[in-house]
């Protein structure tokens, strides 16, 4: 055996990178399908449009080409305002479950030198289906003027079966969902069956609700990729033979989030957004996803003042049962 340590970098070798950070990956119980390649990529893209700058920094740390460290994130550069991160969420620190000291030392040496040559603003994570500090948080916390920051989101446990997960759903739910099964055409797409123009379709619907387009056609692109690589489905719903609604859900490392979605906002008297979140939830479980995570739960916590309309998406999301869940990050935000 050659005994040997070698770095893998995301910019000097795409490929292998992924495929070696999926390993990684692989040995969690799960890891939050936000970090996958075609989301990162979706993130890049659209801190682009926005005028930031964007250094890579994503790396792999290995020995006999496997993977002991892998971090996900790049700084993202505008004007003043610089940070570590994956733009608008966390950078990304894994740790394989066995590292040993030497490696960890390796960890610390890699973190230090990013630090002190560049002091990044950072917000860093790790694996979401723990409590556990990765190497990077507790070097961060006990080296640099970093504190923890607690997050608060929704999932739902996936391992559970159908017929508990409908009794978990809030007593209105259900006729609302039937409602939209009997009422509404319902389409569900993966990579077997969709097409750039259900992509499309969905895009323009997009920019009809929010009144002009949000973002660029490119970042549908790395949704309609995501998709066809059986990371991300989408659903649809049509009324009368016209598209009213549709959603757009990652589904990767055994994790599902929902990513996207738009809906007719001259119907919202009408129940056209609960089926299609229900069928989700399905589709989802069907992936082997074990948890689904439905969105930041917009709850009174610590500094936070949600609005009424973030109070309002909370409580439409808790109706479809599960829990909350507190996602650690390190950061040294002011």
């Amino acid at each position: 055996m050659k005994n040997e340590y070698n770095i893998v970098s995301l910019d000097s070798n795409y490929l292998l990178f992924w495929n070696l950070f999926s390993k990684l990956k692989s040995r969690y119980s799960y890891i939050s399908s936000l970090y996958c390649e075609e989301f990162y990529s979706h993130i890049k893209i659209k801190a682009a449009d926005e005028g930031y700058a964007i250094k890579e920094f994503s790396t792999l740390l290995c020995f006999n080409d496997i993977p002991f460290f892998g971090f996900l994130g790049a700084e993202f550069k505008k004007k003043s305002h610089s940070n570590l991160s994956c733009y608008f969420m966390p950078a990304l620190s894994l740790d394989s479950p066995d590292i040993t000291y030497k490696q960890v030392k390796k960890v610390e040496d890699f973190i230090k030198q990013i630090i002190e040559k560049y002091n990044p603003r950072f917000s860093i994570t790790g694996a979401d289906c723990t409590t556990s500090s990765s190497v990077m948080h507790e070097y961060l916390l006990s080296n640099f003027n970093s504190s923890i920051k607690l997050s608060p989101v929704r999932i739902i446990d996936l391992k559970l079966s159908e017929s508990i997960l409908k009794r978990s759903l809030r007593k209105s739910y259900s006729s609302l969902i039937n409602w939209g099964v009997r009422e509404m055409e319902i389409e569900i797409f993966d990579s077997k069956n969709i097409t750039w123009e259900v992509i499309i379709s969905f895009y323009e619907l997009h920019i009809k609700v929010a009144g002009r387009k949000t973002r660029s056609i490119e970042t549908w692109k790395e949704q309609y990729k995501a998709i066809l690589s059986g990371n991300a489905f989408c659903i649809t719903a049509k009324l009368n033979s016209e598209l009213v609604s549709a959603v757009l859900f990652l589904c990767s490392d055994k994790h599902s989030y929902y990513w996207s979605s738009a809906s007719r906002r001259d119907l919202f008297d009408k129940p056209i957004s609960h089926c299609l979140i229900w069928q989700a939830l399905l589709k989802a479980k069907e992936m082997g996803a074990v948890v689904l995570e439905i969105g930041t739960a917009d709850i009174p916590f610590f500094d936070s003042c949600p609005s009424d309309k973030e109070k309002s998406i909370a409580y439409f999301k808790k109706g479809f049962g599960g829990r909350l869940k507190f996602n650690l990050s390190t950061q040294n935000y002011p």
